[in-house]
């Protein structure tokens, strides 16, 4: 019998197969954005915005080592421990991101003396340039693979540590953040943060779209009214949950019908329970067979 490990193992197998070439040329080209920014805006402006780039630059300050070749150095060991401790599927990503990543790193660091970057304003300067470093990292992480570094180092940490990846990386990123504020100035670190604010929603959007509908879960007593006024008044799917006490209507609502729909509802029964979250994919569907929680 196998265990959760090996069909953890086979299911990111099948995953990762899954068009496999269109990922790859993403991933290149977000990595090619990712490079570009890096090498014409953060480097030379010496914005710390945590991760090993960030750790580059502080050390590229006292010892004049190449930030693209301490990238290259660190992120080489991170995976190769990577590889040791949590094995060759997960560590596959990183390894692709990684070499796409530091050759593309390589070929685009000429640009740091032919670019410079004069506008008027720094703090447009820094929301445009963390706008194109947005993208890049969006289409990388929506392509399946990463880039190496601090995803490697979270990785590792995460077989030791169990902390979730959000609070391993905002303790890593604080660290290097605070460290360049020391050693460049507040100033530079605002910008910095203000930079890697922008980056993770951008990011975040390339990831999973933009969210246009809502998905909500109903608690009524009044299962059968409510039940009608979606599927005749708003001509909408439904799906019928029985839970201990009571049913649960599950539905998704266009955003721009949500408060309609919802104020309607508390014409129905101004005691039920409505809990909504945003949705980003829904395919197919319309009304679904109920399904019964309290055999679960």
């Amino acid at each position: 019998m196998k265990n959760i490990s090996d069909i953890s193992s086979t299911i990111l197998d099948q995953v990762t197969k899954k068009n496999r070439i269109q990922r790859i040329i993403v991933c290149i080209l977000g990595c090619l954005i990712i490079a570009i920014a890096y090498n014409t805006f953060l480097v030379p402006n010496n914005l710390v915005t945590g991760g090993v780039g960030g750790l580059a630059i502080i050390v590229s300050k006292f010892t004049g080592i190449n930030p693209v070749i301490f990238i290259d150095i660190v992120s080489a060991l991170l995976i190769i421990v990577s590889f040791l401790l949590i094995g060759r599927t997960k560590t596959f990503h990183s390894v692709f991101g990684f070499a796409a990543y530091a050759i593309l790193a390589s070929l685009t660091e000429p640009l740091t003396d032919i670019i410079k970057v004069n506008l008027d304003s720094y703090l447009f300067t820094v929301i445009i340039f963390s706008i194109i470093s947005g993208l890049g990292s969006g289409l990388v992480y929506k392509s399946g693979f990463n880039t190496g570094g601090m995803d490697s180092l979270i990785q590792i940490s995460q077989k030791y540590i169990p902390v979730s990846t959000t609070k391993l990386s905002n303790i890593f990123n604080l660290i290097i953040i605070v460290i360049g504020a020391v050693i460049f100035g507040i100033p530079k670190t605002i910008y910095a943060i203000i930079y890697l604010k922008i980056v993770n929603l951008v990011s975040d959007k390339i990831m999973l779209g933009t969210s246009n509908r809502k998905i909500c879960f109903i608690e009524t007593t009044k299962t059968k009214d409510i039940e009608s006024y979606i599927k005749d008044d708003l001509e909408l799917g439904f799906t019928i949950i029985k839970t201990t006490n009571n049913y649960l209507i599950m539905c998704v609502v266009p955003t721009d019908r949500f408060y309609t729909f919802k104020h309607d509802l508390l014409k129905i029964d101004n005691n039920c329970f409505i809990t909504t979250n945003d949705c980003y994919t829904v395919e197919g569907g319309s009304v679904n067979p109920l399904i019964d929680l309290t055999d679960l």
